[in-house]
């Protein structure tokens, strides 16, 4: 962490950052590993995200504010992509190797899932933000979102009975 710290000329910044850092960090990695499927390329893009958030320390408000959530969040998706579009391993949806344990099942049909619906369940259910919360995020309505969360299970839950699970109700 003190190589981005270095990075940032105020006080004031380097503490926000240090605050997002210990915040954001976990989730972070979690939605890199999501996309990227490997521990050295998710990590490689938690770092190229860090340092673009510490450029843009200044421009960010309170580390748990929406808009500052939506940003972190953007920035390490872009970075995902960025990693495989370089790797060239940009595989189109449904092109993943199928897993095989039952621990790989979840992870693999979440990275399945549009962007929308991976961004609004990892809010919801990995940043445990509320609805309003997530429709200020993602600059929609809180019935436009209570829906976007409604169809992104419905859609986990067709993509872990494709790999052959069967999935309770959901609510």
């Amino acid at each position: 962490m003190l190589v981005y710290l270095e990075a940032i000329e105020s006080q004031e910044s380097r503490s926000r950052f240090s605050e997002i850092y210990s915040i954001y960090k976990q989730p972070m990695m979690l939605f890199a590993l999501s996309v990227l499927k490997d521990q050295s390329l998710a990590e490689d893009a938690l770092q190229e995200a860090f340092f673009a958030i510490a450029r843009h320390i200044d421009d960010l408000g309170d580390a748990e504010s929406g808009k500052t959530a939506a940003f972190i969040y953007t920035v390490t998706e872009r970075k995902c992509l960025d990693i495989l579009r370089d790797r060239k391993q940009f595989a189109p949806l449904g092109d993943y190797p199928a897993p095989e344990t039952p621990e790989e099942v979840l992870p693999a049909a979440f990275a399945r899932l549009s962007p929308d619906h991976r961004q609004v369940l990892t809010l919801r259910y990995v940043q445990g933000y509320g609805v309003w919360e997530i429709a200020k995020i993602m600059k929609r309505s809180p019935g436009a979102v209570s829906m976007l969360i409604k169809r992104a299970k419905a859609a986990l839950k067709d993509e872990l009975e494709k790999e052959g699970y069967e999935v309770e109700a959901y609510r």
